[in-house]
Order: C-alpha cells, then sequence, then structure tokens
C-alpha cells in the first residue's frame, strides 16, 4: 500500500480542507467530522483499493482500511490536514462533532 497515495484520494474525496473538521483512527477505520456529508465523493471512495468500506454514524463518517493500514493512512492525512482548518469554532458544531473534537485533539497531541 502506498499510503500517501492512499491518503490523497481519501482527502480528496472528502472534499479536502474545506471539509474536514477533525480526524482520528481506531484499530481499523479512520473516523471523521465532517461540516457536509453530502461533498463526499463515495464513487471516488469505492474505487480506492485499499477502502474496504465507509458508512456514517454518530456525526463521524468512517472509513474502513483494516489492520496495520489504518495508522499509515492517518499519518499522511493528518499532514495533509491543514492545521488552521482543525481549529473550528466550537459553537459550530454539534454536540457529537464537539465530542469527537475533543477526543481527536486529546489523541492527536500523544
Amino acid at each position: 500500500m502506498d499510503a500517501k497515495v492512499v491518503a490523497q484520494q481519501i482527502f480528496e474525496a472528502l472534499g479536502g480542507n474545506e471539509n474536514i473538521i477533525s480526524l482520528v483512527y481506531c484499530a481499523t477505520r479512520l473516523r471523521f467530522v465532517l461540516n457536509d456529508d453530502s461533498v463526499v465523493d463515495e464513487n471516488k471512495l469505492a474505487q480506492i483499493t485499499e477502502v474496504t468500506g465507509t458508512f456514517r454514524t454518530g456525526g463521524q463518517y468512517q472509513i474502513i482500511l483494516g489492520m496495520g493500514k489504518v495508522k499509515l493512512a492517518h499519518d499522511e492525512l493528518i499532514q495533509l490536514i491543514d492545521s488552521a482548518q482543525q481549529e473550528v469554532a466550537p459553537e459550530s458544531l454539534n454536540p457529537v462533532q464537539k465530542a469527537v473534537k475533543v477526543i481527536s485533539d486529546l489523541v492527536s497531541k500523544n
């Protein structure tokens, strides 16, 4: 897997810095909070071989990559995401997005 290429493709399919509020990951998934889910290019994501699934839940847009791939993609995506974009005004987020943003901020500082 070329993590840099996969990260760039995901970044573009999600709408880039204008749409990505925050990003965290777990064992198998990238978990995004987005400004607008309707911007996501589902067809583009489906064409990425490493992406085994996507879904929305609890204010998050999740992309399944699998163990061993998710951390590599996350590390490349963090470099693409504009740090200024991550500093979103808290009042513009719904309660679930606020909670995810707090967790994302904590994880990214460790």
